[in-house]
């Protein structure tokens, strides 16, 4: 089976951060939070990489990548809804994307085997990628779509509230369901108080697993997920403020019997910048796993390969 293929979400306006979390330093050699995912990927077996940008950051991430990795790295980009989708179909315009669910619609076309799912702004940790490779490459697993868990009490914010999609898992390890909560935080007892969309309240106790968002995909979702789609913009087409999240969309097709997802959990390190203050326990997690030898003190220099061109190393 060939080589599954990372996807890395990066069109988001990071309205709440207030600046570009995609290209935030958070390395010691200046490294963003992507490209430790692209540098865990590969080592994980991922073969290729594509991002999918908005026509305002798309140079920068690609002159950025370029800068980071050379040439070795098969690269290449989808500008989320710049072009209508693969059914012909082609929502309203806005500025704001659409969803995460919306841009895994725009790489049909672009993507033609398996695939991995992951955000720009999040670290997820080595064997996370290992376990979706796992999955992708398995001939047991063929045409099952997956979601890394992580729990829930390793991925909240001490500078406010975050919303977590809990995953109801089976006994034989199968995505039952997907619930959005809101406004999670850590009380001073150690609980986690949240609410449902509806606004029930809702407490946690830590070890629920969540998805944020690494997806292991194939093929074969692209149409359940336009259907999808069609159904979401007939009820929410005209609201500039809706997205369309893959969770949401991936859950309805769950429940209706349409899609089966595996649910391959992890106690990886997960680290990601919601507000603007997460930054330096960011920073701070990235340098402790750099000194305990897990990552090099620069990526730029362990992965840049040689390049005949131009004798790059």
């Amino acid at each position: 089976m060939q080589s599954p293929t990372l996807v890395i979400l990066a069109a988001g306006l990071s309205t709440r951060y207030g600046g570009s979390k995609q290209l935030e330093p958070v390395g010691p050699d200046g490294e963003a939070l992507l490209d430790y995912a692209v540098y865990d990927a590969l080592s994980a077996g991922f073969g290729d990489v594509v991002l999918v940008v908005s026509a305002a950051n798309q140079k920068d991430l690609v002159d950025r990548f370029r800068d980071r990795f050379g040439i070795a790295v098969p690269l290449r980009t989808v500008i989320q809804g710049a072009a209508p989708l693969a059914s012909g179909l082609r929502p309203p315009g806005r500025v704001k994307p659409w969803g995460t669910g919306h841009a895994v619609l725009c790489l049909d076309g672009t993507v033609d085997g398996p695939f991995a799912v992951a955000n720009a702004d999040d670290f997820y940790g080595r064997a996370a990628y290992r376990a979706l490779v796992r999955h992708l490459t398995s001939s047991d697993r063929a045409g099952e779509q997956c979601v890394v868990g992580y729990r829930v009490d390793a991925t909240l914010s001490e500078h406010g509230g975050v919303s977590r999609a809990v995953l109801e898992s089976d006994q034989d390890g199968r995505l039952a369901g997907i619930a959005e909560l809101l406004g999670l935080e850590r009380a001073a007892d150690g609980s986690i108080h949240g609410r449902t969309t509806a606004g029930a309240p809702r407490t946690l106790d830590g070890s629920e697993r969540v998805s944020m968002n690494l997806w292991g995909l194939t093929p074969e979702l692209f149409g359940p997920l336009d259907e999808r789609f069609r159904v979401f913009l007939k009820r929410h087409g005209e609201d500039p403020r809706a997205e369309f999240y893959l969770s949401d969309a991936v859950g309805a097709l769950v429940v209706n019997g349409e899609l089966t997802v595996r649910v391959p959990v992890t106690d990886e390190r997960w680290l990601g910048m919601t507000f603007p203050q997460d930054r330096g326990h960011v920073r701070a997690g990235i340098r402790a796993l750099v000194e305990a030898g897990e990552y090099p003190p620069s990526l730029r220099a362990a992965l840049r390969v040689n390049d005949p061109r131009t004798g790059d190393t």
